[in-house]
C-alpha cells in the first residue's frame, strides 16, 4: 500500500513537471564571459524571455584589510533571485557606486559611509554603503558572497 501511494505521488509530480515544461519551457543556461558581442546577441534573441547579468570579484577593504567577495547584478538579477530578503537594514543598490555589505561590518561602518576596496587582481573602487545583508543566507547562491552591488 505504501509503495502504491509513493508511486502515485511520483507520477503526479512527474505529470505536473512535464505540463509546466510543455507550457512554459525549461531552459536554464549559465554563460561565463565578458564578451560584449555575446551580450548583444542574447539581448536581441527573441526566443530568450528572461536573462540577467552577474559577476563576482574578490576585493580587499583597504582600511580593515578584510577580504570581500563582491557579487554584482543587474535589476533583473535582484528581482529573480529575490535578493531583497537578504537585507537586514537599508536598501538594494541602484547603481554601480552603491554596495550592501555583510552584517559583520556593522561594528565599523554605517549606511551612508564610503568604503574603498582594492580588487585582488588590481584596481581600486569606492562605494557608498546603502544596506547590510545576512551573509549566512547567501549560501544558496552560485557562490557565497559577503557584499552586493549593481552591474552597469
Amino acid at each position: 500500500m505504501i509503495n502504491a501511494v509513493g508511486i502515485s505521488l511520483n507520477s503526479i509530480m512527474n505529470y505536473y513537471r512535464d505540463t509546466v515544461i510543455i507550457s512554459n519551457g525549461s531552459y536554464h543556461y549559465r554563460f561565463i564571459t565578458d564578451n560584449k558581442d555575446f551580450f548583444k546577441m542574447i539581448e536581441e534573441d527573441t526566443q530568450i524571455k528572461d536573462y540577467y547579468y552577474t559577476n563576482t570579484n574578490d576585493y580587499i577593504d583597504q582600511k580593515s584589510q578584510n577580504y570581500i567577495s563582491l557579487k554584482k547584478g543587474d535589476s533583473t538579477f535582484y528581482e529573480k533571485r529575490n535578493v531583497k530578503e537578504l537585507l537586514t537594514e537599508g536598501e538594494l543598490p541602484t547603481n554601480s557606486n552603491e554596495i550592501i555589505l555583510s552584517e559583520q561590518y556593522l561594528e565599523d561602518l554605517d549606511i551612508g559611509d564610503k568604503i574603498r576596496l582594492k580588487k585582488v587582481d588590481g584596481g581600486n573602487s569606492q562605494f557608498e554603503i546603502v544596506g547590510f545583508i545576512d551573509e549566512s543566507k547567501t549560501t544558496s547562491y552560485d557562490r557565497m558572497f559577503n557584499a552586493l552591488s549593481y552591474v552597469d
